[in-house]
């Protein structure tokens, strides 16, 4: 019996999804002896990987790469004419993949305290160089999480992911951009 074996593949592409399969053989008999079990791993976006963006847009890709620059511009505390709501608004960005097999029709943004549970769609335009999306009544003293991918030709793409928080006192520490929330409310 054999222990610890592992094998090196090699050619894989960055941004494809490949199905790996493993099982037991009786070397003597040339039979197999367990079921095979099988695992689907991602390779990663090549911009991610490598940095280069000139490189990248030479290779192919399954559906698109990962959306770049995910970030929350700003978090500030949504405000009535009554005062401070206890709520949030935040606001979030990200620029188009480097890589695109076909032509983007959206992006979904997936956000929320335990999960991304809400989705959003948010149209592609062609011209569009940073796309970002106001999300408002967030409650306060609480984490989220938030997940952007594009589609492509009506797949989607590998997400990208953040976590930001609405705990005011963290704020104007986390972030670099909380200037221009002051612009924007």
């Amino acid at each position: 019996m054999r222990e610890d074996e592992s094998y090196l593949f090699t050619g894989l592409r960055f941004g494809y999804k490949y199905f790996f399969g493993v099982s037991a053989i009786d070397e003597a008999r040339s039979k197999r002896t367990s079921i095979e079990a099988f695992k689907q791993q991602e390779s990663p976006d090549c911009y991610l990987e490598t940095g280069d963006r000139e490189f990248c847009r030479t290779q192919s890709v399954e559906i698109s790469g990962v959306p770049l620059d995910f970030q929350v511009d700003c978090v500030a505390p949504s405000l009535s004419d009554q005062g401070d709501t206890g709520q949030y608004t935040a606001v979030l960005s990200w620029t188009p993949p480097i890589q695109v097999n076909g032509r983007i029709t959206d992006y979904e943004l997936r956000y929320g305290k335990s999960s991304s549970n809400l989705a959003e769609q948010i149209p592609y335009y062609k011209k569009t160089k940073v796309y970002s999306k106001e999300l408002r009544h967030l409650e306060e003293f609480s984490n989220f999480t938030a997940q952007v991918r594009a589609f492509v030709d009506g797949k989607g793409g590998p997400k990208a992911t953040l976590k930001f928080n609405t705990y005011h006192e963290q704020l104007a520490n986390d972030l670099s951009h909380q200037s221009e929330c002051d612009e924007l409310f």
